[in-house]
């Protein structure tokens, strides 16, 4: 820059600056329709957020509910399911403890009725058979919880466990008309032998 004022150039550059850099602003008021305009806009924006908020919340809440109750229905399912399973193996247990203790009663029975030890008495084949015959059913009954127990609907196991009740409560009365006869043959044993003495 020959030929040129150093100050000169730092004047004229200062100026030019200061026009664009510089620019005088206006005064904000608050009354202005461009404030009006704007606060709108900052409300409309500030609404959106808080709904947008109000939104996700809820959505989140109904999220949980809904994983709650699936939650609390598969609970209840598998509960339903284990207690099934308890129900059938107590009910299998007991029905198995009822049918050996007929069988015995009923080998007593036979043991005082029979005129020899190698000579069934009457009836005895019989009974043997029936009293059998339920424990393979119920042999059956366990090999099927074993096999299919972990697999089988819970209409299954329902059905299982009432078929069990059923058999078990078919089974007290022949248990107590054979209490009865266990005691009236008793008597007449007593009886029996008070006579020969």
């Amino acid at each position: 820059m020959v030929g040129i004022n150093t100050l000169e150039v730092n004047r004229l550059d200062d100026t030019a600056r200061g026009s664009h850099a510089f620019a005088p602003m206006h005064a904000f008021r608050a009354d202005s329709p461009l404030a009006a305009a704007g606060g709108a806009d900052a409300r409309q924006g500030e609404r959106g957020r808080v709904f947008s908020f109000a939104y996700y919340a809820l959505a989140a809440v109904v999220a949980l509910a809904v994983g709650v109750c699936a939650w609390v229905v598969r609970h209840q399912r598998v509960r339903r399911r284990h207690g099934a399973l308890q129900s059938l193996m107590d009910n299998a247990d007991r029905l198995e403890a009822d049918l050996k203790d007929c069988r015995d009663r009923l080998q007593r029975a036979h043991a005082v009725m029979s005129v020899s030890p190698d000579v069934p008495a009457a009836g005895e084949v019989e009974a043997q058979h029936a009293v059998d015959s339920d424990l393979r059913a119920l042999l059956r009954q366990r090999l099927w919880i074993r096999d299919r127990g972990a697999d089988a609907s819970q209409r299954e196991l329902d059905d299982a466990v009432a078929a069990l009740v059923r058999a078990r409560h078919q089974l007290e009365p022949r248990l107590r008309a054979l209490d009865d006869a266990q005691a009236a043959l008793d008597t007449a044993v007593r009886e029996h032998i008070h006579k020969d003495f």
